[in-house]
């Protein structure tokens, strides 16, 4: 070792001797990593150059060891690998793999343990089924065998072993190799831990049978649970994968391609660790590349700083007997164990197991990606560990540790479990529950919290198995399991889980540890859910839940609650739900829902904070990792304009995972502007950024430079973009007839027309999500030519756009019945839009599942059984009960004269709807009977004194028991006509003392009212022949249900106005063009007036009184000529009519 380098480290000690930087890397003054570290001095810096370090590098305190930065001001490639090269590749002729080659190696760290990479890639232990390296590290229950039959043996709680095992599964298409002394990875019953053991498997029945730990039913081996085989070279058949053979000594791998893996840099585990943290203090590591094993660190690493690494294969643990705690060989993954640590702006992917450990006092892990984790089976990407691997408590308050701005995603059970003392903040955490099911995306377990605040997260796309039959209970966003306490959940948004975005269980629970007895002091507060909120009916004294926002909250009988709105299955007015984009419109229920909590929410501009995580439509908080300044200049510009010259920004090029800060600006000449929101497309993982209505400036026209910013200070050049709105480029004179070139030019709008709708509200309460019924006459607006007989061309909308609505019956009659979607109606009068003629801008045609909180058209044939069902009905002795003709069909026989038939309903038998609407509902639905039967008669309602047949002598009205009869409808003797195609129904209003008034409804007729109802005997239906004694069939259809109040919402409609069409105009010189005409190229033609000789101004207005000007000497023939003044709006030479440049960053 040079003699130099030793003495600079004992200057560098000195007082006012400036820290020395030793270089590492070919042509360096050190050749490893390690030999400049024990070179170097506290204060030093250890730069290392591009290539590949095959070493394990040991710390010492006050260093900083950093990759070179490169040209570009990124930084080297400096890799600092676990794994040794392998060379001495032979063919290993083995039968029907050619690809195979072999070489002798004496030790693959174990069985299962093992990590093989060819270019820095990990490769796939050979396994069946097979799987891709890219599916190997973000597998799904999809990737491997499913059991078509399993079964374990319990006796007692306790496992029994009969001979041969006591699990087995049979699976399907199992190769016909020799599994002799193979390996079976499996994740039993509920999908809670992972499980391997040796496996004895028959090919020719598919039975794999093994010893396990099957101790509850919820690991009870079952069909439907999901396997793979591995551990035997019989396996190896495809590219990538490889086997370690360890009496022989051998290594056999087939690599891409078939090629002889001495070309290419195959290497193989050998070393625990990459960097060895243990007990240094003060030391920084950045820019570096990791790969094949974790850093180490112990409870005396502090003040330590990671930032800027690239982290892959941490660690691959295939052989274990169980994992019931993602926690077990937690020391071969990243660790965080002493004080004050920090890791920041990393990209920590791929970990068989858990990729970091935390545990120490006030440890930061901000604004990383962590990826791809416990692919071997329930693994967490952050683990929060105390109490267990020699962990001591942290207590809290000021030493809780903290997990911020990370970007945390795709993983197969657990993503963030963080028991206790850890703040889980503006993180976006997505695609979990990739194998297993149960608990949550952010977890916790059997722990005291400490005031652990989980807040700002975006958590979405858990999408665990849920079928209780099964024990598979889904994949939850946030959980608090059993024996949790001390948690404060707050403005988190989360959507895509496939069991509940929030689910609370007991916080008393037999054998769960750390329990609180008395009080579980857990907060649920301003949580936005596009989904379900859960909580277990147990002891949950000390929970409670304010101002969130989800389509049902099930809670449970002793949680303290206010301010919560659900939606169930009508439209909560997000501003773009399709985009995840769950701030508020003005007419939506969750306005003013809330209630203020201090410290959490207050109230905008209404009355009170309004329900959910957004207040209104204010800007949205970043949650995620986002861009470094060193990633500023990849990115990508794209700008658009409209005609009036108001723009929208996109941004691409953003790295995976990674989004803009709410510090980026964009710079568009001289115009700076911010806001911009990113999306994660949680399919392709790619990030893009958009930024809506940029208002146009004076002076900001033609082509402008842009840059880009994290700060508002520095700016990185971007590129330039014509931002021109209605613009000429170029006119042409070919005889009378003048072309005109340029964008936004706009085509001819046609005639509109609209009618105000009024609905006045009368009831005293504010309604939304509510169907109006407008009876209105199209017979007239056929004939008149204004609509289509089908009313194809009607719309609704209000000032935040299209509003839901449903043609029920009637189109092209002068009784056409429309219902219409009303988002919120005030205890006024509320104003509407009819539009008719072609709608500009409105989209929603006519849709009865839109438009109420639940709708069946029995459109599709297939008729619901069973409960848990959108809706089914029990069969009571029918001949048949089907779909048919887009109609429900009830057919009948051996019933008598005046005989009752009842389909029972809700919450005992039969009719079930899940999510009825809060407040007031009706229940409706058409009813025909054939043959027509005049004294026949159907409604719904109860069976039991609610509601009641009476005169089964042939009279079969229906009516309710109260002060004497009372009838519904009319009496036979009255009825005139037969019963054909009516609309039958019951409404129910909630009043005082948990009671309710409910109404019979015929064609939205009162028939009658009962008050004081007690027992809410929704869904029932019943029916009564009249004449006809038997082999009747009722047939129902557009079966609804909708929000109610009484008297319910009257619409007026004012007469129609008309919005005339029209085109561009064009005028030269101040005289307007005639015959103008735009072709399908974008330009206009016009006629040329007479009397006007060149040069001359041409002016271009559109119909929204945009306006562009052009002057100058035209050119003859079919060229148009550029402006001669470049003024008046002339745009930058972009043709056509939409504008949109793309421009690289530079």
């Amino acid at each position: 070792m040079p003699c130099a380098p030793r003495v600079l480290s004992l200057v560098t000690a000195c007082v006012g001797i400036a820290a020395a930087e030793l270089q590492v890397g070919p042509g360096q003054a050190y050749a490893t990593i390690q030999a400049a570290v024990e070179a170097a001095a506290a204060g030093d810096t250890v730069t290392v150059h591009a290539g590949i370090y095959r070493e394990t590098v040991v710390g010492r305190s006050g260093l900083v060891l950093s990759a070179a930065v490169d040209g570009q001001g990124g930084y080297a490639a400096a890799t600092i690998t676990t794994a040794d090269r392998v060379v001495g590749w032979e063919p290993a002729n083995l039968p029907d793999r050619p690809g195979v080659y072999v070489a002798s190696v004496a030790s693959a760290r174990g069985l299962g343990n093992g990590m093989l990479f060819a270019d820095g890639e990990l490769q796939v232990p050979a396994r069946w089924p097979n799987v891709t390296p890219a599916r190997l590290v973000a597998i799904r229950n999809a990737d491997k065998a499913c059991a078509t039959a399993g079964s374990s043996t319990i006796s007692g709680g306790v496992v029994t072993t009969p001979s041969p095992t006591a699990g087995w599964y049979e699976v399907a298409g199992l190769p016909q190799v020799d599994w002799s002394g193979a390996r079976i990875s499996y994740l039993p019953g509920a999908m809670w831990f992972f499980h391997s053991a040796p496996a004895s498997v028959n090919t020719t029945t598919g039975h794999i049978s093994f010893n396990g730990t099957f101790d509850t039913a919820h690991t009870f081996c079952q069909a439907g649970n999901y396997l793979y085989l591995w551990g035997v070279l019989a396996a190896l058949d495809a590219e990538h994968e490889w086997f370690h053979d360890a009496t022989a000594g051998k290594l056999y791998y087939w690599a891409p391609g078939g090629v002889d893996p001495d070309t290419m840099d195959v290497g193989l585990r050998t070393r625990e660790f990459t960097l060895d943290l243990g007990g240094c203090s003060g030391v920084t590591v950045r820019g570096l590349r990791l790969l094949g094993g974790p850093w180490r660190s112990t409870l005396t690493t502090s003040n330590c700083t990671f930032s800027d690494l690239t982290v892959r294969a941490v660690n691959h643990r295939e052989d274990a007997e169980t994992n019931q705690n993602s926690a077990i060989g937690s020391e071969d993954s990243l660790t965080l164990n002493g004080d004050d640590n920090l890791i920041a702006d990393c990209d920590l992917g791929v970990a068989g197991r858990t990729m970091l450990a935390i545990s120490g006092r006030r440890n930061t892990v901000r604004n990383n990606l962590i990826h791809h984790v416990g692919y071997l089976g329930p693994g967490c990407a952050t683990e929060h560990l105390y109490g267990i691997l020699g962990r001591p408590a942290n207590t809290g308050g000021a030493d809780r540790n903290l997990l911020v701005g990370n970007t945390i995603h795709t993983g197969s059970y657990i993503l963030v479990n963080a028991p206790s003392a850890m703040d889980v903040l503006s993180n976006e955490v997505f695609n979990s529950h990739l194998q297993g099911a149960d608990v949550g995306a952010i977890s916790a377990w059997g722990t005291n919290g400490r005031d652990s605040v989980i807040a700002w997260n975006l958590v979405h796309d858990n999408v665990g198995l849920n079928d209780d039959s099964r024990r598979w209970y889904g994949g939850n966003a946030i959980y608090l399991d059993n024996g949790t306490s001390d948690y404060l959940i707050h403005h988190n948004v989360t959507w895509n889980s496939t069991r509940h975005g929030i689910m609370i269980m007991a916080h008393v629970k037999a054998g769960v540890p750390n329990q609180q007895a008395t009080t579980s002091d857990r907060r649920v507060m301003a949580n936005t859910v596009h989904g379900t909120i859960g909580s277990a009916d147990e002891t949950l004294v000390g929970t409670s839940f304010r101002s969130n926002l989800s389509r049902t909250i099930s809670l449970g009988s002793n949680i303290d609650a206010a301010g919560n709105a659900t939606y169930g299955n009508d439209d909560p007015r997000w501003l773009d739900a399709a985009a995840h984009d769950y701030r508020l419109r003005s007419s939506s229920l969750a306005i003013d829902a809330g209630v203020a909590v201090a410290g959490i929410n207050t109230p905008g501009s209404g009355s009170a904070p309004d329900a959910g995580a957004y207040e209104g439509d204010s800007a949205s908080w970043v949650a995620g990792a986002t861009i470094t300044a060193r990633q500023l200049a990849g990115l990508v510009v794209l700008i658009s304009s409209d005609a009036a010259g108001v723009l929208t920004a996109t941004i691409t090029g953003l790295p995976e995972g990674r989004k803009l800060p709410d510090t980026f600006r964009l710079r568009i000449g001289t115009q700076v502007v911010g806001g911009f929101v990113s999306r994660i497309d949680p399919a392709t993982l790619a990030t893009t950024a958009r930024l809506d209505s940029i208002p146009a400036v004076p002076g900001r026209s033609g082509v402008q430079d842009l840059a880009t910013s994290l700060d508002g200070g520095s700016w990185n050049t971007a590129g330039s973009a014509d931002v021109s709105g209605l613009s000429i480029n170029g006119v042409s004179l070919s005889g009378g007839t003048l072309t005109v070139l340029g964008s936004h030019f706009a085509a001819t709008q046609p005639v509109v027309h609209s009618r105000q709708v009024t609905i006045a509200n009368a009831s005293g309460t504010v309604c939304y999500n509510h169907p109006v019924l407008i009876t209105l006459d199209t017979a007239a607006l056929v004939a008149a030519g204004q609509v289509d007989a089908s009313l194809a061309n009607l719309r609704f909308a209000d000032a935040d756009g299209d509003i839901p609505f449903w043609i029920e019956r009637g189109a092209g009659t002068t009784q056409t019945r429309i219902w219409l979607n009303a988002p919120r109606l005030a205890s006024d009068s509320n104003v509407f839009t009819m539009t008719y003629g072609p709608a500009r801008g409105l989209t929603q045609a006519s849709d009865g599942a839109a438009t109420f909180s639940w709708f069946d058209d029995f459109a599709d044939g297939a008729f619901p059984t069973g409960t848990g069902q959108p809706w089914y009905i029990r069969d009571s002795g029918l001949t048949s009960v089907s779909e048919s003709a887009g109609r429900l069909t009830i057919a009948t026989s051996g019933m008598a004269t005046g005989s009752v038939y009842t389909m029972q309903g809700i919450a005992t038998n039969g009719v079930y709807f899940p999510g009825w609407p809060s407040g007031g509902y009706a229940i409706e639905s058409r009813v025909w009977f054939t043959p027509e039967d005049a004294a026949a008669k159907a409604m719904f309602g109860g069976h039991d004194g609610t509601l009641a047949l009476f005169g089964m002598d042939g009279v079969p009205d229906i009516g309710y028991s109260g002060a004497g009869t009372v009838f519904v409808g009319e009496n036979a003797s009255s009825l005139s006509g037969s019963f054909a195609d009516r609309v039958v129904g019951i409404a129910t209003v909630p009043t005082a003392g948990g009671q309710t008034t409910q109404r019979w409804l015929e064609d939205g007729v009162v028939k009658a009212e009962r008050s004081g109802i007690t027992s809410n005997e929704r869904g029932y239906f019943m029916a009564a022949t009249g004449v006809q004694a038997d082999g009747y069939t009722m047939l129902l259809d557009d079966l609804r249900i909708r929000r109610y109040v009484h008297p319910e919402p009257v619409p007026s409609l004012a007469a129609t106005a008309t919005t005339t069409g029209g085109g561009l105009q064009v005028l030269v010189d101040g005289q307007a063009c005639s015959g103008v005409v735009r072709d399908s190229s974008g330009q206009l033609r016009a006629v040329l007036p007479t009397g006007i000789s060149a040069p001359f101004t041409v002016r271009v207005i559109d119909t929204q009184g945009n306006e562009a000007v052009w002057s100058g000497q035209p050119a003859q023939g079919a060229s148009p000529a550029a402006a001669t003044d470049g003024g008046g709006g002339c745009g930058g030479g972009v043709l056509g009519l939409a504008l949109l440049l793309l421009f690289a960053g530079v």
